[in-house]
């Protein structure tokens, strides 16, 4: 009787036969339970369903008949493609680059390997297998000097008359220098400093006038983390959050306003990005090729975990406090490591070295 309990219950796990859309939607439904980042999942929602519909419309197997030359195909077209719909200037007529290649890769080789383990998907290998990826070239990461941080500055003086000159315009440029020292001071992805809400922010017990002022980020995977600020991004905060009840409508909880003759409401999402370009355009500096910075968040988060790790700080700690779950980028060590071996041979120059002494010869 044992024996036939046994029997039965293995034979009660039944793989379901699903197709492509269906392991799709079942992959979503995983994503979202697993508390996905937004953007994460916008980027499955792209490149999932352009593979699915060139499959159908070159009519391709169903999941369980894929193989590595179907895919092999797939990539040759999505390769040849121009970007967007080459009607938006020259540019767009380019053919996508090894990094968007290598993006589209990823994403669906980690949808098929979900599929993999997944027990009511019928596949036991990914289709992937045996394709390799390109590889691509390891660029220095840019970061924002101190000459951009010291213009930086100067263009959100919201006291200032001449950059600020209407009320209106001291809350807007008084946003904006909040939320870069929040950038600068903190190793926050975009999407954690966009959904603050106004009571996230936690105002403590002043201390000789100052606020301690923090507040907690959501990362990756719903992972919660605390962040805390220095003197003058508490008081720049702190005078934020006070002049935004000014400027917003009634019930708007969201951190970052907009601000115009009407009561503003949150931002979108782009407005960071849109902010800082601006920004970047305003700093005019001959020493790039675009003749100013192309400033983006990102940039900052870098900026915070290398003067980290150039300080010499603890690495465990910096993983902690920008939420990565796996090891700290090897590019960052890497990048550092290259600029202090460079230091190294300006201080101590072997050639110098050299000419020095054939001169006191």
């Amino acid at each position: 009787m044992v024996g036939s309990a046994a029997g039965a219950i293995s034979m009660s796990v039944v793989v379901i036969s699903t197709g492509l859309w269906d392991a799709y939607q079942k992959h979503q439904r995983f994503c979202k339970r697993k508390k996905f980042a937004v953007t994460t999942l916008g980027n499955y929602q792209l490149a999932i369903p352009r593979f699915i519909k060139y499959a159908e419309d070159n009519g391709f197997p169903d999941l369980e008949g894929l193989t590595k030359e179907h895919l092999d195909e797939y990539f040759d077209w999505f390769t040849a493609r121009t970007r967007w719909d080459g009607q938006r200037g020259k540019g767009n007529l380019q053919l996508v680059s090894d990094s968007t290649w290598d993006t589209e890769f990823r994403r669906i080789r980690a949808f098929f390997n979900w599929c993999v383990k997944e027990t009511t998907v019928p596949i036991s290998e990914s289709p992937l297998n045996g394709i390799e990826t390109v590889k691509l070239p390891e660029t220095v990461i840019d970061v924002p000097t101190q000459e951009m941080l010291d213009e930086i500055y100067k263009l959100t003086d919201y006291k200032n008359k001449l950059v600020a000159p209407t009320p209106l315009a001291r809350f807007r440029r008084l946003r904006d220098r909040a939320a870069i020292f929040f950038l600068i001071e903190s190793p926050t992805r975009l999407n954690e400093i966009n959904s603050l809400r106004v009571d996230d922010i936690v105002i403590e017990s002043h201390r000789n006038g100052v606020p301690d002022v923090s507040t907690k980020l959501w990362g990756k995977g719903d992972k919660e983390r605390t962040v805390a600020f220095g003197r003058e991004t508490s008081k720049t905060l702190v005078d934020y959050i006070e002049q935004r009840s000014d400027y917003v409508r009634r019930g708007e909880d969201a951190l970052w306003v907009s601000a115009h003759s009407v009561k503003g409401r949150g931002m979108s999402n782009r407005w960071l990005w849109a902010m800082l370009h601006k920004l970047g355009l305003d700093i005019r500096t001959d020493a790039l090729p675009n003749g100013y910075p192309n400033l983006h968040p990102h940039m900052f988060r870098h900026l915070f975990a290398f003067n980290w790790l150039r300080d010499g700080k603890p690495e465990y700690l910096l993983k902690a406090y920008a939420g990565w779950s796996d090891k700290i980028p090897v590019t960052y060590t890497r990048q550092i490591n290259s600029e202090q071996a460079a230091d190294l041979v300006r201080e101590e120059s072997p050639v110098d070295t050299l000419v020095g002494r054939d001169r006191r010869r």
